[in-house]
């Protein structure tokens, strides 16, 4: 296994753990309904960094794939 693979599957374990984070937090949020402007600006935040880490996963998995093809 190439050190490419293993960290692909490093930023998906990632992703994977902060989805896990932000939903433990929504729920807690509407579990004890105490959630500020803060706690929603810190989830928007998580959310875009997922998603930004998402979208370099992708392009980097079809980038790897595209080389090993060749």
């Amino acid at each position: 296994m190439n050190t490419v693979s293993l960290a692909l599957k490093l930023v998906f374990a990632v992703v994977i753990f902060e989805l896990l984070i932000v939903g433990g937090t929504i729920l807690k949020c509407f579990e004890t309904d105490s959630c500020d402007e803060n706690d929603s600006n810190n989830i928007t935040f998580i959310l875009n960094g997922i998603a930004a880490k998402s979208f370099a996963l992708y392009a980097a998995e079809k980038g790897n794939r595209v080389k090993i093809e060749k």
